[in-house]
């Protein structure tokens, strides 16, 4: 082949592969929305008082946006949180995956594992006004400083630092070969993994594979 033939074919593989990570991207918040929008009713938000401090209220409808929930930029990634796509054949995990995803799907899903574990959400992509964008690395530190009392402080310091005190994440999203399924965890009170189908433009959760209530 010519210099120049593998430079294009080269090239072309290069931009095949920024396309394709874009159009994960995509996908990634596209989905994010759907489940933040599924999740916006049950969160407590706060207003600023005359005191100078926020102070908790339980949203309505009708309220203007407002900070309401706190949506971490990425999670702790372990082979934990990619159980079922790891799990070997004959493996409860990967029993249950076959009932929702072909064997051709699983595999398209693992190649995307690198991309899914670095993938962090930025502020400036999230539609929703009510959804602030935090970094797990600020909640970390929370939990040093607060030390053995983190579990009942750190949810009045994020409070007070942002205006909410739920945060929230989602992790390990992985699409299958067409695009029309999706494996996340969600992890709020607890942690869950579940299967979103796509249903026009919108995700809609299909079952829940997985529960661990903290």
């Amino acid at each position: 082949m010519k210099r120049s033939s593998w430079f294009l074919f080269v090239l072309f593989l290069g931009l095949s592969s920024c396309r394709a990570q874009h159009v994960t991207e995509k996908l990634t918040y596209q989905l994010a929305e759907s489940i933040l929008l599924e999740m916006r009713p049950p969160f407590v938000y706060a207003k600023l008082g005359p005191d100078g401090k926020y102070h908790r209220q339980a949203a309505v409808a009708t309220d203007s946006p407002t900070v309401r929930l706190l949506l971490l930029d990425h999670s702790y990634s372990s082979d934990d949180d990619y159980k079922f796509v790891l799990a070997g054949k004959g493996s409860y995990e990967h029993t249950q995956l076959l009932k929702y995803f072909s064997p051709s799907d699983l595999a398209y899903m693992r190649r995307q594992l690198t991309a899914s574990k670095l993938f962090k959400f930025e502020q400036a992509k999230i539609w929703q006004p009510w959804v602030r964008v935090i970094p797990l690395d600020t909640v970390i530190a929370i939990n040093k400083r607060l030390g053995w009392r983190a579990r009942i402080l750190a949810r009045d310091s994020l409070l007070q630092r942002y205006g909410s005190e739920r945060a929230f994440s989602l992790s390990g999203i992985l699409f299958s070969k067409d695009h029309k399924r999706a494996l996340v965890n969600i992890s709020d009170d607890g942690w869950v993994t579940c299967v979103y189908t796509k249903v026009g433009t919108a995700w809609r959760e299909g079952e829940l594979l997985y529960l661990v209530e903290y």
